[in-house]
């Protein structure tokens, strides 16, 4: 799973979301302060979105924990009208949250598939140039 939040006014909105770009729905969602004394939890909507009211708070870690033991964390520093510090920010895009790209699984695997095909390919001839080797020297004692 994948996190990210941004503040609007004293407000922090978290997106939990999926590689392939799939909302996180139904996901519990636990803020603490840095003391790791728990400021509020909840869980994602059916868009995979989160949204609590930030108050006086500095810093932050946002935790996020699916049903499958998939586990996300986040710390804030926040600062009022400014984004979250060390963390990507979620970019409104005509009232959407822009998500990541989904990992290229596909493309990895065929080019692990090509790797393996070429070492095969050079292992074969080779084994080949090997066995002739040892029928020429066989064949001359």
């Amino acid at each position: 799973m994948l996190i990210d939040c941004m503040v609007e006014g004293e407000t922090v909105l978290v997106d939990v979301f999926f590689p392939n770009g799939r909302p996180a729905r139904n996901v519990k969602v636990e803020v603490y302060k840095p003391d790791e004394t728990l400021y509020i939890s909840g869980e994602t909507d059916e868009e995979g979105r989160f949204s609590f009211d930030a108050g006086d708070e500095i810093q932050l870690k946002v935790a996020a924990t699916g049903e499958l033991g998939h586990k996300v964390e986040q710390e804030l520093s926040l600062e009022k009208g400014k984004p979250p510090e060390n963390s990507e920010v979620a970019v409104p895009v005509q009232g959407e949250v822009k998500r990541r790209a989904p990992f290229p699984l596909r493309e990895v695997f065929a080019g692990f598939g090509y790797i393996f095909g070429a070492v095969g390919i050079l292992m074969y001839i080779k084994a080949r140039s090997d066995l002739k080797k040892a029928n020429v020297s066989s064949g001359d004692r």
